[in-house]
């Protein structure tokens, strides 16, 4: 069960709920005093108010109210439990929904998990989802500390800020449930460990994966991020049907800092590029501490497409499947200094904005004039000369004044172009710079395949193309001069062009175009060959069960492209494949980039002397906190106590030893001189 709630009311009895997904509820009750019946079954809750009948009369005499609750829960075989439950009509109460959500700590996606469990082993053992709730307590000290890590580790919040009585005043726990840092932070780490054991089980289940990885500089402390994308099946309960969805998850493996050289006999210098040599002895030893066979389990990497990289996947000898968003930013780069006319424009545009941001006095004239901020371009995105020119067309106009009417400096009003024709300029390029900009959008998406990330900088071109066919001169991209280079799957920085047009291929559902090389190439994911690898590959085929994908969403310039997604995923081939699902391989490293924009909240300026121990366990139960709970919690706790108590002990025995041995020197002296 993933996670158990306590009541509040009364003498606070410990009660277990539990709620279905879709909003039903259901709750086991410790049978309370004036209380007809101990258990009380679920509804739906767009039904909870109809399903109520009309109050009746006990049976033995007494004039006590009660209401007949229905039970909405269904059988493994699909059919409806319908059973009835007398519950007493309590003051204030005319709704089971309200009343639980009343007296109860729950929050609404916890308690969808833990009826989720219950229905799956309904599911598997028969019986109603009633009959496999699992009843566990925890004492008020397990659920305090459960509450203060997942506040921590969410929020972002010092661990400090537990011993603060401002912030504690805040908090619904007794004084006598409130820790010190030290406690809390032992017990992330040994959370850390038993996550860690939960996220290689998932992992170890999958037959194959796509590892993600990324470095990232942090007052010079270098961390290098590596993330894992695989198929996760699951099985939930719909419409009275056991359903199997294979959906793709990521799990982050490690954030640690890498601080040890290539060679001890290399000097620092050449050690502080950290060449790919290092991160391939890490990317090693770290998958023989983890239990996971390497060879056998990772299928590609998907990564920047700098040379690290490139002799990185050479030295573990998997195939490398480089990030679209980087090479469509430097295709996007490459059409910028091709064309000379906007490549003036915004050099000109990133001037005027530095001279502005450079003075105090440009920059206190401009403060009364609007309130948009200045941006300009970093060197690795491309995305920054849209943001830039996009803010320069919102701001140009208070320049243009700031110019005219205020003292501004020379390089500032000598630089700035105040026609009407340049500003016209200004506002289409923009408007071409944000149609580009949508491209990326997609790309960047949470578990983009390779497919999904290939396809938007085709529908670009193609659409430039049909724009200048029809001579839409007014349409912002009839100019445009973008050509898909390095997006293309046979581009130039693609180093195994068999192997991700093949994984297009199945993902597409069109393996019977396969090409002799292309199967070579991803001959690993055959399910014979998995299946020979010790992984489960067996397909259920009954007619109750249906596999289903979720379909990724796309900015509205691209509807037609969903429809086709739509449609390709209707179609594609299931269990008559040859090959396992291979959506997990991502076609963007924007995961492993979405990664560091958690951590730049997590090591912010007044936390930077947290060591890289405890940031790498933040950062871990942060990204992978689907899998610890209460109850993993509560061990975490456990041990945590039992360590310090350990500590404690080896410090008192250390000092008890000491004046031991104090003591016999000290008889020792007075026995030599006779002292008494």
């Amino acid at each position: 069960m993933s996670d158990f709630f306590r009541a509040r009311t009364g003498a606070a009895k410990k009660r277990k709920t539990s709620t279905p997904s879709g909003r039903l509820s259901h709750s086991i009750f410790t049978k309370p005093k004036g209380w007809k019946t101990t258990i009380i079954k679920a509804f739906s809750t767009e039904d909870r108010e109809e399903r109520y009948s009309k109050p009746t009369k006990a049976s033995k005499g007494k004039d006590i109210p009660h209401m007949r609750v229905h039970c909405g829960l269904k059988f493994s075989d699909g059919s409806p439990c319908n059973a009835f439950r007398d519950m007493q009509v309590e003051s204030g109460y005319g709704n089971f929904w309200k009343h639980l959500l009343t007296h109860f700590d729950n929050k609404e996606d916890d308690l969808m998990a833990a009826y989720v469990d219950a229905t799956l082993k309904a599911a598997s053992k028969g019986g109603c989802a009633m009959d496999h709730a699992e009843a566990a307590s925890f004492g008020a000290k397990e659920n305090a500390m459960y509450d203060w890590i997942d506040l921590m580790v969410m929020e972002n919040l010092p661990l400090s800020a537990v011993e603060s009585k401002r912030f504690r005043r805040f908090s619904r726990y007794s004084d006598e449930t409130v820790f010190g840092h030290k406690m809390i932070r032992d017990t992330m780490f040994h959370l850390k460990a038993l996550t860690q054991g939960e996220v290689v089980k998932a992992v170890k289940k999958a037959p194959l994966c796509d590892i993600i990885h990324d470095g990232w500089t942090c007052d010079r402390t270098h961390f290098f991020g590596l993330i894992c994308s695989f198929n996760k099946t699951r099985t939930v309960i719909e419409d009275g049907k056991k359903v199997v969805k294979e959906e793709v998850e990521t799990v982050l493996l490690s954030v640690a800092p890498i601080t040890r050289l290539a060679d001890d006999s290399a000097n620092v210098e050449e050690a502080s590029s950290f060449t790919a040599q290092v991160h391939c002895d890490y990317i090693q030893e770290l998958f023989e501490e983890l239990g996971i066979d390497f060879d056998k389990w990772v299928f590609c990497q998907t990564a920047d497409n700098c040379s690290t990289n490139l002799k990185l996947a050479k030295d573990l000898g998997i195939p490398h499947v480089g990030c679209m968003s980087h090479k469509f930013n430097l295709d996007v780069k490459d059409m910028i200094k091709n064309e000379a006319a906007l490549k003036d424009m915004l050099g000109n545009i990133h001037t005027v904005i530095t001279a502005a941001r450079s003075s105090i006095r440009n920059m206190a004239v401009i403060r009364n004039l609007t309130a948009v901020g200045l941006a300009v371009p970093s060197e690795p995105r491309w995305s920054g000369e849209f943001n830039m020119i996009f803010n320069y067309g919102l701001v140009w106009d208070s320049f243009r004044r700031a110019s005219i009417d205020h003292e501004c400096t020379d390089d500032f009003t000598d630089n700035l172009c105040m026609s009407q024709t340049h500003f016209q300029t200004v506002q289409k390029k923009s408007l071409m710079l944000k149609e580009l900009n949508d491209v990326t959008k997609p790309m960047q998406r949470r578990h983009c395949n390779l497919l999904n990330c290939a396809n938007p900088p085709k529908l670009l071109e193609e659409k430039i193309a049909d724009k200048k066919a029809n001579n839409e001169t007014e349409h912002p991209l009839y100019e445009c001069t973008f050509e898909r280079n390095r997006t293309m799957l046979h581009g130039p920085l693609a180093t195994h062009v068999d192997f991700e047009s093949a994984v297009v291929k199945v993902q597409k559902g069109e393996e019977a175009t396969l090409l002799y090389g292309e199967k070579a190439a991803i001959k690993s994911a055959l399910k014979t060959a998995v299946a020979l690898r010790g992984f489960g590959t067996e397909v259920d085929t009954d007619d109750e069960v249906e596999e289903a994908t979720t379909t990724t969403g796309s900015p509205g310039l691209y509807k037609q492209a969903l429809k086709a997604e739509a449609k390709r995923m209707a179609h594609r081939e299931g269990p008559t494949s040859k090959y396992i699902n291979l959506d997990f391989v991502l076609g963007s490293a924007a995961e492993v980039e979405r990664l560091w924009s958690l951590a730049k909240y997590v090591l912010i300026n007044q936390r930077k002397s947290m060591t890289p121990t405890l940031f790498e366990c933040l950062m871990y139960l942060k990204y992978n906190r689907g899998y610890w709970n209460k109850a993993m919690v509560a061990e975490a706790y456990r041990r945590a106590r039992e360590q310090q108590s350990d500590a404690r002990f080896a410090k008192w025995s250390a000092q008890a030893e000491e004046e031991l041995q104090a003591a016999v020197a000290a008889l020792g002296a007075l026995a030599l001189t006779g002292g008494e």
